[in-house]
């Protein structure tokens, strides 16, 4: 993983900010300069998912609750929640529901 994230002919090379492990060890995200953040599979070093964040990221980090599998992003002066796409239906369900409702 080290690999991707330092070599000059990854999309991401020289920009990545910051990374965040998720907490069984199968992925890694990582955020840019570009604003970009990736969800990296570890065992084979894929690039599995791609967000554009329009800014910087200074920081992610995921939610320690597993039946929510989302993402959360310091971009500029703001928090984002994404959900990782890595659960069924109703992990989705979950996660929009805290995205939507839970932060009123």
């Amino acid at each position: 993983m080290y690999w991707l994230l330092t070599n000059s002919a990854c999309p991401c090379a020289a920009q990545v900010r910051c990374i965040a492990p998720h907490p069984g060890g199968q992925w890694l995200a990582s955020g840019g300069d570009d604003g970009s953040l990736r969800l990296w599979e570890v065992r084979t070093g894929r690039c599995m998912r791609t967000w554009t964040l329009g800014a910087p990221i200074h920081a992610l980090a995921w939610c320690p609750n597993p039946a929510l599998q989302l993402l959360s992003a310091a971009v500029d002066n703001r928090a984002v929640l994404l959900p990782a796409g890595l659960g069924g239906a109703e992990v989705e369900a979950a996660a929009a529901e805290v995205r939507i409702g839970g932060w009123g």
